[in-house]
């Protein structure tokens, strides 16, 4: 959704679609043990990983490692439990 249609929504507002919110939701899940900064970390993780996809689409990271960045930009955000 986010790399095919041009979206003029604001986040987390009553006009955001419910799709979007559940979308998410369905991240914040996996952050939940965190209290409150569950939101935060959540927009964070959410954030490198458009980064990441965004940069790969456009041709912008080299066609080489993309298992290793995933695998790198997720270790920051992997908790105890």
């Amino acid at each position: 959704m986010m790399f095919l249609h041009s979206l003029s929504v604001p986040f987390a507002d009553a006009a955001t679609p419910p799709e979007l919110h559940f979308a998410f939701a369905q991240r914040r899940e996996l952050f939940q043990g965190q209290g409150s900064k569950s939101e935060v970390i959540t927009e964070l993780f959410w954030a490198s990983l458009n980064g990441i996809a965004e940069l790969t689409g456009t041709k912008r990271f080299p066609r080489s490692r993309p298992k290793e960045r995933v695998s790198e930009i997720v270790k920051p955000f992997t908790f105890p439990r």
